[in-house]
C-alpha cells in the first residue's frame, strides 16, 4: 500500500526551505527525479506559486493578513519497501496521481527520494489555482480521497491497497475501549465521591469505601503535586494520575478543594455505597443503542467517518459524523450501528460543525 502525509505551507519562508529540501540533489539521484508542473523552472518554482498567489489576489481583491494562510500543501507520499517498482515508476505514480488530484489547474513540483529503504515522493503545490486563481479547499474528506487516488494508481503497478473493513474497526475500537475502562471507571466514581464530600479529610475517608486507593503525599508528608488513584476492584497495574483523567483538570487538588467548599449537603460514609449503586443503576448501566442502517441512509463515507443525513425543523437536513468503529457489516449489506449511551458525536448543518451532542442529551 502507499502511505500518503500532507503538511500546510503557512508562510513565504517555509515555501522556499521546503522546496530547497525536497529538490536536494543528494535525495534525488542528482535532480534527475524532479519534475514540476505549468513551471517554468523548478529551481524557480517559489518566485512562481508566489507570483500566482499575489496576481489571484489582485484580481480578485482579496487581500489577507497572512494570519493562517495556506500558501502551499506539502504531500509525502510513501511506498513500501517490498515494492516492485523502479524510481522513475515511483515518481510517474506521483505525477499521476497529482494531475488527477488537481485536475491539472495548480503548479507543483514532484521530487522521488531515494536516500532511504524506501522510495518516497515529496511534492509542493501551490494552494492557488494558476487556472481558475481559487484557492484549494482542504475539505474533511479530502485526505481521504488523495489516499483512494493513491491506491488505485498504485495498484496499477502491482501494489496492494490496505484493506480496512468496518468489523476491523470495530474490533479496534473495542481493544481501544477497554484499555479505557480504567480511566472511565476511576472517573465515574471520583465524580460522585467529590460531589459528596464536605472536605478533602472527608473524601480520603470515602475513597476506599468505592475501592479506589488516593495517593496524595511525599514521603516527607507533604501534598503531592499531582495525586493518582487506582482501582482496588480491578487487575489495574499502573495508577492513573489526575491531570491525565481531564484536559480541564477537573480532577486536580486544587480543583477538588474549591468543589468541597461548595458542598452543602452530603451522603454520610454508611450512605456512600447505596447511593452510588443507585447511580449506577440510573445511569451508568443503560444500555446500548443498537439500529440497522442502510446503504441509501449514508451521505458521504471516507477513510475513518460515516455522514448519516437527519431531518431538523421542517424542511431542513443535516449530517451526523459517527466513526467507523461503531458499525459492524451485516450480511445483507447493511449495517448495524452500535452506540454507547453516553458517546459523544458531531453534527454538521450547512457543512458547519455546530456542537457535539451525546444520546443521554438527545433521547
Amino acid at each position: 500500500m502507499t502511505i500518503t502525509k500532507t503538511i500546510q505551507i503557512k508562510s513565504e519562508a517555509q515555501l522556499g526551505k521546503a522546496l530547497a529540501y525536497i529538490i536536494n540533489a543528494d535525495k534525488t539521484s542528482n535532480e534527475i527525479l524532479v519534475s514540476g508542473h505549468a513551471l517554468n523552472n523548478i529551481h524557480n518554482a517559489e518566485f512562481e506559486m508566489l507570483r500566482t498567489h499575489r496576481f489571484a489576489q489582485k484580481m480578485k481583491g482579496n487581500y489577507s493578513n497572512g494570519k493562517n494562510e495556506v500558501f502551499a500543501h506539502h504531500i509525502i507520499q510513501s511506498f513500501p519497501v517490498d515494492a516492485k517498482i523502479t524510481k522513475e515508476e515511483a515518481h510517474e505514480i506521483g505525477e499521476k496521481m497529482m494531475f488527477q488530484f488537481t485536475e491539472g489547474k495548480h503548479e507543483f513540483v514532484i521530487a522521488t527520494h531515494v536516500d532511504k529503504d524506501y522510495l518516497h515522493n515529496h511534492i509542493i503545490f501551490n494552494a492557488t489555482s494558476n487556472v481558475e486563481l481559487k484557492k484549494f479547499r482542504w475539505k474533511k474528506i479530502t485526505a481521504s480521497n488523495l489516499r483512494k487516488i493513491s491506491d488505485e494508481i498504485g495498484l496499477e503497478y502491482g501494489i496492494q491497497p490496505l484493506k480496512k473493513t468496518l468489523d476491523s474497526k470495530y474490533k479496534a475500537y473495542e481493544k481501544y475501549r477497554k484499555e479505557l475502562t480504567f480511566s472511565n471507571e476511576i472517573k465515574q466514581r471520583l465524580n460522585f465521591l467529590i460531589s459528596q464530600s464536605s472536605s478533602f479529610e472527608d473524601f480520603q475517608r470515602k475513597l476506599p469505601l468505592l475501592n479506589l486507593q488516593g495517593d496524595f503525599y511525599t514521603s516527607s508528608g507533604k501534598l503531592k503535586k499531582y495525586a493518582t488513584y487506582k482501582l482496588l476492584d480491578f487487575p489495574q497495574q499502573r495508577a492513573k494520575r489526575d491531570d491525565t483523567l481531564s484536559k480541564n483538570g477537573d480532577y486536580l487538588l486544587k480543583n477538588l478543594l474549591e468543589q468541597f467548599e461548595t458542598n452543602e449537603v452530603v451522603l454520610s460514609e454508611d450512605e456512600i455505597i447505596e447511593g452510588y449503586e443507585k447511580i449506577k443503576r440510573d445511569v451508568f448501566a443503560l444500555p446500548d443503542v443498537e439500529m440497522i442502517i442502510e446503504p441509501w441512509q449514508i451521505s458521504q463515507q471516507n477513510e475513518d467517518f460515516i455522514y448519516l443525513t437527519f431531518d431538523y425543523g421542517i424542511k431542513n437536513q443535516g449530517e451526523v459524523r459517527i466513526h467507523k468503529s461503531q458499525f459492524l457489516t451485516q450480511d445483507d449489506g447493511n449495517y448495524k450501528l452500535q452506540l454507547k449511551y453516553l458517546i459523544s458525536f458531531y453534527l454538521w448543518i450547512q457543512n458547519i460543525k455546530v456542537r457535539a451532542v451525546s444520546l443521554k442529551r438527545v433521547s
